[in-house]
Formats: structure tokens, sequence, C-alpha cells
């Protein structure tokens, strides 16, 4: 329905999925719709002006929002979804398996018998053996699937493996359970399946939405010995258990199919061992890609979910260093959720690694990721909550003489002052940072502290002494790399010199910061574009 609705749409169709997404949130639909609209930067913004931008980017022009496996959110995120829902404009398509309350309902029953005919016809196109697929054999292929196209699929393929029809359907209506858990069960123990079938179907049910054939092969148990791959991704396509996505370089489990696979490895003696193989290939692949690089971050962007999915296995199986581990890589401020937009992801991320921190008895750990969790809820406006993590943080600082994560409480804590416009009380926490600081030499730390302090003078009207400030900043980000700041740092002078009426420096300045949002794919990306064009408009 949504692709043939595509061209209706003008291409401004959603389709946003909670399968296999753990925790999935109204925050995390308004992430999907901001992205797949051309609006990745509305991501960042605090949870009421994301809600009433994301209203407004699907009023623009008729869209059509798709929110696949419903049944699968949680309660209370279901609530926030459908409130969300009930005031923007736009079209919506829910696929679930219970009813939505204050929706229009359209069941969608079983094929009919001439649907499953056509169906059939073209299934059986694709066999080596057409012809074995009688009238009768298709009519027993519909009846014993009752009705449904994956079951449909796995007997058709059963058959289409050179197996005898009859001895087939006898063997299915022997066994247990419901259609689709009979027919799954029987291709799941087909001797031409193998010990490697198996072991690649059950990995594959811990990857959504899909998987590489390098990160499969790990997964599965096969080393690095490709060809046990292959063969057995050879055999599950001939039995239609799996699908090949972007040019066959990634495979996948989707559905039904996927849901019977994850049973399965529920109760398979070896789970354990598949989702430590799975956790460990994400926590190489993750700290292999940590750089803050454009090149690094589309890595970890494409395979986001799974690195997600890596922390939630390895918080089920109690590997703590390996929850540790990956929050640091992906949830640090400045890091890949961070600068990619992806806070709340990265709040819930932090909060994993509190606990894991717990459990190994490692306060400081505990006390570092809280802070980031209080840096992240300022980004997203929750101040209270922000305010509360961070002064929980550096009263741990203190009692551990940490100088250094003490130093970066205090300016977290200046920050929320001075947005909440006390700034003289901003300036006393900045003021007793840099102190710090500066004895320790950090100079990353002076730079973001300086910086800070320059848009207090700028907020004050002390502009003369706001320059100063950002540029003695981006004198010491520029020795040591920091890019991120680099550009931060030249936004606000070029502020100032639109404020004295310089445009032409202003424009030169604004560009020199966008290329650096731009290359870093940063969410400040659009604000700085937004004032070049303003700057050059007046320039005009």
């Amino acid at each position: 329905a949504a692709r043939s609705l595509l061209g209706e749409y003008r291409g401004r169709v959603v389709w946003s999925s909670a399968l296999a997404r753990a925790d999935f949130t109204h925050l995390a639909l308004l992430d999907d719709i901001a992205t797949q609209l051309g609006r990745a930067d509305l991501r960042t913004l605090k949870p009421e002006e994301k809600e009433a931008a994301a209203r407004a980017l699907v009023a623009e022009r008729p869209a059509l929002v798709v929110l696949d496996n419903y049944e699968t959110i949680a309660a209370d995120a279901r609530r926030l979804i459908e409130a969300w829902f009930a005031g923007a404009q736009c079209s919506a398509l829910f696929t679930s398996r219970t009813g939505v309350a204050e929706t229009y309902s359209i069941p969608v029953s079983a094929m009919s018998r001439e649907e499953a005919e056509e169906f059939l016809g073209r299934l059986v196109e694709q066999m080596p053996d057409a012809q074995i697929f009688s009238a009768e054999v298709r009519r027993r292929v519909h009846e014993t699937a009752e009705a449904n196209p994956f079951v449909m699929q796995w007997v058709a393929a059963q058959i289409g493996a050179a197996q005898e029809p009859g001895e087939v359907f006898t063997e299915l209506a022997e066994g247990e359970g419901d259609a689709a858990q009979r027919v799954f069960g029987r291709s799941f123990n087909l001797p031409q399946l193998g010990d490697d079938g198996r072991a690649a179907l059950l990995a594959l049910s811990l990857f959504a939405p899909g998987a590489t054939r390098e990160a499969l092969t790990e997964a599965a148990g096969f080393g690095d010995e490709r060809k046990r791959l292959n063969e057995a991704v050879k055999n599950l396509y001939a039995l239609w258990l799996i699908k090949a996505l972007d040019q066959n370089r990634r495979l996948a489990v989707e559905g039904l199919t996927r849901s019977l696979a994850a049973a399965r490895l529920s109760k398979d003696e070896r789970a354990g061992e598949f989702r430590q193989r799975f956790v460990a290939y994400f926590l190489r692949h993750a700290e292999a890609h940590e750089q803050p690089t454009p090149e690094d971050y589309d890595l970890l962007e494409a395979e986001k979910d799974n690195l997600l999915s890596a922390i939630d296995v390895a918080s089920g199986l109690n590997e703590w260093e390996s929850v540790m581990r990956l929050t640091t890589v992906l949830a640090r401020i400045n890091g890949f959720l961070h600068l990619r937009g992806y806070w709340d992801v990265a709040i819930k991320c932090n909060y994993l690694a509190v606990d894991a921190s717990h459990f190994t008895g490692n306060e400081l750990d505990a006390a570092v990721y809280s802070h980031r969790i209080g840096i992240l809820q300022f980004g997203l406006g929750l101040y209270d909550e922000a305010r509360q993590s961070n002064e929980e943080a550096l009263a741990i600082y203190r009692r551990l003489n940490s100088e250094g994560n003490v130093a970066v409480a205090l300016h977290e804590l200046g920050r929320l002052a001075q947005d909440s416009g006390e700034r003289d009380e901003a300036r006393r926490l900045y003021g007793e940072s840099l102190e710090i600081t500066k004895r320790l030499g950090n100079q990353s730390g002076i730079a973001s502290t300086t910086s800070q302090l320059g848009i207090v003078h700028y907020d004050l009207g002390e502009f003369a002494e706001s320059k100063a400030k950002h540029e003695e900043s981006l004198a010491i980000r520029r020795k040591i790399g920091d890019q991120q700041g680099i550009a931060v740092d030249l936004y606000w002078l070029a502020m100032l010199a639109e404020l004295k009426g310089n445009k032409v420096e202003a424009a030169r300045l604004f560009r020199e910061a966008l290329s650096i949002f731009e290359k870093l794919h940063s969410p400040y990306t659009d604000v700085a574009r937004q004032s070049l064009e303003r700057v050059e408009g007046e320039a005009d």
C-alpha cells in the first residue's frame, strides 16, 4: 500500500517500523519523520519543539506516515503517538495485530482461493520443476498454510527442494502448533538446510534490519570461513527463509520468519554464544570507527540499530564492560549519537551504562555517565532533570577528588545557569571551572569554557570582550584540532561581525563554519546555513 501511494504523495511517504527496536517511543517516530522527509536537523530539538516542527513538516505538502508493527510498542508510548497524530495534518497508516482506538480499521483477511492461486503461480514460476505443482498440490499448499503467504512460500519451497508433495503434507499435518510453527519447524529441521544454515538463521534473528555478510559470518560462529556462510545462504534462499538487501550485500529475516527464528534462538542452548559473538562484532566495529570523521560516523550510522541492539544484548548477558565501552563510543558528548541528533537514544544508552557501572562497583564511571545524561537533558530542554543529574555527578566528583570532572560538571552547571538567565551565577561557575582546567593544563576544557564566557559577554552586550574570548578559544581549538569547537567559535565570530555591519567578513566566517558542520553532519548545519543566507541576502 505504501509503495503504491508513493506517486500520489510525490515521494513524501515515511515508513517507521517498531519491530526489533527496543523501547520505541514517539520521539523515535518523530526522528524517522524528520530524517525521511529531509529534515534530520529537527532530531536535536526539545521534545515539545520537535513535536511542533514535525507537525509543520508533514503539513507542508500531503504526506503519509506508515507505522509498522504498532502492537509491539509500549502502552505509554502508544498514547503519546496517538496524541501527536490527533493534531497532525497528514495521512497515517498503522499495521497492528490489535485494534487502535479512534482509527478506521481495515482487516487484512487471509488470501482468497483466487489470490492464493495467483500468488502460488508466481512462486511456481521460480521453481526448477514447476510441473509438480498441479492444481491439487496448489490447493493443498493453500489449505496447509492456512492462506498465509509467508507459510505458502515455505511449503512451496519444501516441495520445490526435491520433496514428494504427499510426504510434505503428511509430515506437516503431524506437527505441533499452528500452520506457521509447523511449516517453519519442518523447514528449520530439513537435512538440506544443514547445521550452518540453521546457525546462520538463528544468528540473523539478532540483526535489525539486516546484517552484512562479514557480521553474519562472525555471529553465526563461522570464524573467517566465508564459504560456509555462502553455502548456508544458498540453502536459506532455496527455502525462502531469508531476504537480500542492498544488492545482496546485506541479509535479513523479516516478519513471521524473524519472530519464529528469534523464538527458536531463545530456546537454543547456544543462544548465549550467538549473542556474545554479536556483541563482540559490534563492539569492535564501534571502536574501529569512533573517530569524529564523516566517514566513520557514516559507517556507524549504517549499523545504528544493530549497535544499539548490541548494547541491549550485552546488558541482558550481564556483560557490563561491553555496555560501558559501546556507550562510551556511541553516546559520549560530541560523539556519534549526539552529533547526529539521536539525543533521546543517547540518554537511554547512558542510563544503561550507569546501571553497568553500579554492577561493576565503579562509582566514578557512574558519575561520568550521569553527567552525560545531564548534558543531553539540557540539550533537550529538560532543565530540572539536567540540573539534578549534574549536581549528583558533581557531588561524586568532589568526593573522589576528580578535579578534571569537577571542572566539566561546573562548566555544565554554568551553561544551565546561563540558559536560565542567571548570568552572574554562570560567570561564577565558569570561572571556577576555568581555574581548574588551567591548573590542569586541559586545553580542550580551557577552550570550551572560554568560548561559553564569550557567549555570556555576547548576551550582556559586551561585544569586544565576547570577540576576545572567542578568538582565544578558536586559537586553542585550531591547535588541538577540535573541528566541532572551531566551527562553533567561527559561528559566534561571524555573529559579532554581522553586528558590526561587516557583512563580507560575517559571510566568510559563516561559510567556513558551515563547511565544517556539513562535513561533520552536525545538527547545527541548518542554523549556520540560514545565517549565511541571511547575511548574503542583506549584502545584496
